[in-house]
């Protein structure tokens, strides 16, 4: 698509959305890989943060909640929807832009952490993103991305089964990753590939939400009506997703890859 329709497409589902925080993170799975985000996040203590897909700022603040006091810390995010910016900027983020991730208006070897949450699927050139964050990135910084996985179901379904397997986004999706590729699905390999080909080192993977999504509306129904038990969900989440072996049958990955000093 022609970035004007592509801005008109992401500013149209901004409408038809509306604030993230009141809906798209109220979804259990959203919410539990958010969670372990900010938990990653919030060890770095970054100074100065960069958001590529901020949306309307959800992440950014509550990242920033997340953080310890530091007067040093600093946020600044883009994205391609004018309608997504306005609203963080009502939250207080002046410092966002409209651009594109394969072309950051950015300084060289500016942010401590670079983050990508549920953005790199979206984006045609991968390897122009990647390596445009690694530029801003200061020596011994950090990128954060979060990507959405063909979960178990998928893999069943489409490997086994032989059935046709849709991405999480249709419309807005290029691609999403998978144990192995199938149906469009992309290797995982390709993308921690892309990631060392950039000149990252892969520091830490982890998956989140390990119930199918078609679990998610129950999940939903206690994250609303039996918060204590949802906490107990959130803690097997977290346990679940940190055994190497059961990454790439999540249904989404948080990698957290560094600059090298």
């Amino acid at each position: 698509m022609k970035p004007r329709t592509i801005q008109n497409t992401y500013d149209r589902l901004a409408l038809i959305d509306g604030d993230s925080s009141q809906n798209y993170y109220r979804h259990a799975g959203p919410d539990m890989r958010l969670k372990v985000l900010l938990s990653l996040g919030a060890k770095l203590n970054p100074g100065k943060v960069l958001e590529i897909g901020c949306a309307d700022g959800h992440v950014m603040e509550s990242l920033k909640s997340a953080l310890p006091m530091n007067p040093a810390s600093g946020f600044y995010g883009l994205d391609i929807s004018e309608i997504s910016l306005q609203r963080a900027r009502a939250k207080g983020f002046g410092n966002v832009v409209k651009s594109s991730a394969e072309n950051l208006p950015f300084a060289k070897n500016s942010y401590d952490l670079v983050l990508a949450s549920q953005v790199l699927e979206h984006i045609a050139g991968l390897e122009g993103a990647i390596d445009q964050a690694f530029s801003v990135l200061r020596p011994g910084g950090h990128f954060m991305i979060t990507v959405p996985l063909a979960d178990w179901f998928k893999l069943y379904k489409g490997l086994i089964r032989r059935a046709p397997v849709r991405f999480l986004d249709q419309e807005t999706h290029i691609r999403e990753w998978s144990l192995i590729p199938f149906q469009g699905f992309v290797s995982k390999d390709c993308l921690l590939t892309q990631l060392k080909k950039s000149g990252f080192a892969v520091k830490h993977c982890q998956g989140s939400f390990f119930y199918s999504w078609r679990l998610e509306h129950l999940a939903d129904r206690v994250r609303l009506n039996h918060p204590l038990i949802y906490d107990l969900l959130k803690a097997w989440d977290v346990i679940l997703g940190t055994i190497p072996v059961l990454l790439w049958g999540a249904r989404y990955a948080i990698i957290v890859s560094q600059k090298p000093d």
